[in-house]
C-alpha cells in the first residue's frame, strides 16, 4: 500500500468512526407499551427519524421540543413509502415547534411521512413549515389502506405540494381521525388540496381547518375545498368545519366552502370560507356533490354565495344562532358549543378551548381585544398562548387587568410583553421563552 493509499484509509476510518460517533445515540426505554421510547428533545426526534428499524414501537414525547432551525434546517420525515411508520406515538400533549421540511421533489412528507396500522396521539406542531411532491401535509402525508388512528393532534404553519396536499394530512386511504385541527396555509400546484386533507377515505369526526387554500400552478386542475380536496369511497367527514378561503386562481373547478368533491358522507358540517376566483363547479359549501349530506351549512354572507351542490345557505346571524343547529340535530351537549364571545359566534368544538391562541397584534397592543389574536379570541384559564417575533404591536397587560392563561410560549428573539403596574398575569401550566425574549413587569404605568 503506498503512502497515498495509507492516508486515504486513515481518513476513510476516521470518517466512518465521526459517523458512528454521530449516529450512536441511544434511546431511553424498550419500545414496548409499557416501557415506551422516551423522545425528550430535538437530537432524540432527529434519530428517531432516521432509525427505520424503531418504527414499529411505541413513543412518548416527555417535553415541549422547540427545533432551532438553523441547526436542524431539514428534518427528515419518520416513516416512508418502503417503511411506512406502523407504531404508536403519544404526544402527552406537548409541542414540537419550528419543524422544518423542505422535499419539493419526495412524495410521502410530513412529521410522518407514511402510516400503516399506527396510532398518533396528543400532540401539537407549532410553526411547521412542510413542503414535498405528492401526499404532503404537516403532521401526515400518507395513511394506508391499513388503517391508522389519529387523535387529539393540531397543526400550524405553511404546507405546499403538487397532489393530495393538505394542512393537516395529504392522503388517507382508511382509519380514523378524531379530535383534531389544522391551522395551516396550504398551496399546491395539482389536484385533491384541502385546509385539513387533500384526499379523504377515512372517518373524520369532530375537527377543523381555520388555514386559507390557494392554487399556485400554471395549469387548470380541479378539487379545492376549505376543509378537504375530495372525500370518497369508504370514508366521511361529520361534524367539522372549516373557515379558510379557497383560491382558484382562475384554475380550480371543483372547489367548495368545505368540500371540492363529495363522493362520500357527510354530516353536521359547516364553513364560512369564500371562494376565490373560482372557474366552474364551484359552491359556498362543495363544488361537486355525489353522495348523502345531511345536516349541513355555510354562510351566504361570507362566503358571498347563494350556491352550493350540498347543503343548506344561512345569512350569518342564522349561523350564530343555536336553533339553527339543535333543529337539525347537532349535539350542544358534549361535542358542539356555541358563545358570543367564542370562535366570533359561529360554533365550535369543545376541544378547541385547549388549543394555541397566537398573538398577531393587528388592532393595537390591547391584550383583551379578540382581533389581536389568531383565532380571533381573548386566551382564557385553559388556553396555550403563542407570541411570536417581527410584529409591529406587542401586548401590553394594563391595571386592572388580572389575566390567567394555561402555557405562555415566547419562541423568538425580540418578542416582548409588558405587565405594568397594577395588571397580573398568572401562567398555570409551562411558561418557555427563547433567548433574546423578554416579558417586562414595570413597577409604573
Amino acid at each position: 500500500m503506498t503512502l497515498f493509499s495509507q492516508r486515504i484509509a486513515m481518513i476513510l476510518l476516521i470518517m466512518m468512526m465521526l459517523t458512528t460517533t454521530i449516529f450512536a445515540q441511544s434511546i431511553q426505554g424498550s419500545g414496548t407499551e409499557q416501557d415506551p421510547y422516551q423522545v425528550p428533545d430535538v437530537s432524540t426526534l432527529v434519530y428517531l427519524s432516521n432509525q427505520s428499524s424503531l418504527w414499529g414501537g411505541y413513543f412518548e414525547q416527555t417535553a415541549n421540543i422547540i427545533i432551532d432551525p438553523a441547526q436542524t434546517p431539514n428534518f427528515a420525515p419518520i416513516g416512508n413509502s418502503t417503511t411506512p411508520f406502523t407504531g404508536t406515538y403519544d404526544g402527552k400533549d406537548f409541542s414540537i415547534s419550528n419543524l422544518t421540511i423542505n422535499l419539493p421533489s419526495t412524495d410521502y412528507v410530513g412529521l410522518f411521512g407514511s402510516l400503516s396500522g399506527a396510532s398518533i396521539r396528543n400532540l401539537t406542531l407549532i410553526n411547521a413549515s412542510v413542503t414535498g411532491d405528492y401526499r404532503v401535509g404537516a403532521l401526515i402525508g400518507f395513511a394506508s389502506s391499513t388503517p391508522s388512528v389519529i387523535t387529539n393532534c393540531n397543526v400550524s404553519g405553511t404546507v405546499s405540494g403538487n397532489r393530495y396536499v393538505g394542512g393537516f394530512i395529504g392522503r388517507a386511504d382508511a382509519g380514523q381521525i378524531t379530535w383534531s385541527s389544522s391551522a395551516s396555509l396550504v398551496s399546491a400546484t395539482h389536484y385533491e388540496v384541502g385546509g385539513f386533507i387533500g384526499y379523504n377515505k377515512a372517518a373524520i369526526n369532530y375537527c377543523y381547518a381555520t388555514g386559507n387554500v390557494s392554487h399556485v400552478g400554471a395549469s387548470s386542475v380541479g378539487r379545492y375545498g376549505g376543509f378537504a380536496g375530495i372525500s370518497t369511497s369508504g370514508g366521511w367527514i361529520s361534524d367539522s368545519y372549516s373557515t379558510g378561503t379557497v383560491d382558484c386562481n382562475n384554475k380550480v373547478f371543483e372547489a367548495g366552502g368545505f368540500i371540492g368533491n363529495n363522493a362520500r358522507i357527510a354530516n353536521r358540517d359547516y364553513s364560512t370560507g369564500k371562494i376565490l376566483n373560482p372557474t366552474t363547479d364551484y359552491g359556498g359549501l362543495m363544488g361537486k356533490n355525489t353522495a348523502s349530506v345531511g345536516n349541513c351549512f355555510w354562510d351566504t354572507e361570507t362566503s358571498q354565495l347563494l350556491t352550493s351542490a350540498a347543503g343548506t345557505g344561512k345569512t350569518t346571524s342564522e349561523m350564530k344562532t343555536l336553533t339553527t343547529f339543535t333543529l337539525a340535530g347537532w349535539n350542544f351537549t358534549t361535542v358542539w358549543s356555541l358563545s358570543p364571545n367564542y370562535n366570533d359566534g359561529y360554533p365550535n368544538l369543545d376541544f378547541v378551548l385547549v388549543l394555541p391562541i397566537t398573538w398577531n397584534g393587528s388592532v393595537d397592543s390591547d391584550w383583551s381585544k379578540a382581533f389581536n389574536w389568531t383565532p380571533s379570541q381573548v386566551p382564557s384559564t385553559t388556553d396555550a398562548v403563542i407570541i411570536p417575533a417581527g410584529l409591529a404591536n406587542y401586548p401590553i397587560i394594563e391595571s386592572p387587568a388580572s389575566i390567567q392563561i394555561k402555557d405562555l410560549s415566547v419562541l423568538e428573539s425580540g418578542v416582548n410583553l409588558t405587565v405594568r403596574q397594577g395588571g397580573n398575569l398568572i401562567v398555570s401550566g409551562v411558561y418557555e421563552a427563547s433567548e433574546g425574549a423578554e416579558v417586562k413587569v414595570l413597577g409604573a404605568p
